[in-house]
This record gives structure tokens, C-alpha cells and sequence, in this order.
């Protein structure tokens, strides 16, 4: 099992492509390449540890997107996860071996 550390993907956020000039021409391709590169690196028995702001857009839309990603995903909510259900989310802090 390898343990990832990941942030800000954004997922369904059109305007991001704009605010972070993302090389992408629709969010539908963004999301679908990101999904693609996610799980080329991450395998179905590794961990990520997502810092937040995992996707915005509609509630069936972001669980459909989590089943997609390979790994169990621990997510540290941020301001754009409001409707994220799919997760194990975490509020406080967490222990993983030696680190806190």
C-alpha cells in the first residue's frame, strides 16, 4: 500500500479552469483526465489523504466521480466540499504510523 497526500482538485468547477489557467477547454475533459492521471498513479489498495477542496457540483455528481478513483480517500473538508458523502472525512486530526 503506498499513501498519498493530495489537494485541490476541483473536480465539476468550471471556473477553476479560468482562476488556475488549467490547459483544459471544458470541465467535462479536465475531470476526465484528472480521473485518468489519478488512478495511472494511485492503485485500488492505496491511501490518499485529500487536504480539501475535492470537488464542487452536485451531490450525485461527486459520488460518481469517487467511485471512478481508485484508493480509499480520507478527505480534510474544505470550503468547496459541501456535498461530499463518500468520504471518511475527518474534522480534527489524524495518526498514520509516525505521522500526526
Amino acid at each position: 500500500m503506498k499513501i498519498f497526500i493530495t489537494a485541490d482538485h476541483h473536480f465539476h468547477h468550471k471556473k477553476i479552469i479560468e482562476y488556475c489557467k488549467r490547459p483544459f477547454k471544458t470541465v467535462e475533459e479536465m475531470d476526465k483526465v484528472m480521473i485518468e492521471k489519478w488512478n495511472k498513479k494511485v492503485g485500488k489498495d492505496d491511501l490518499v489523504i485529500h487536504l480539501g477542496d475535492f470537488a464542487l457540483g452536485a451531490k450525485d455528481k461527486v459520488k460518481e466521480t469517487r467511485e471512478k478513483l481508485n484508493g480509499t480517500i480520507i478527505l480534510i473538508k474544505g470550503n468547496h466540499d459541501k456535498v461530499i458523502k463518500e468520504f471518511i472525512v475527518v474534522r480534527d486530526s489524524i495518526q498514520i504510523g509516525n505521522f500526526l
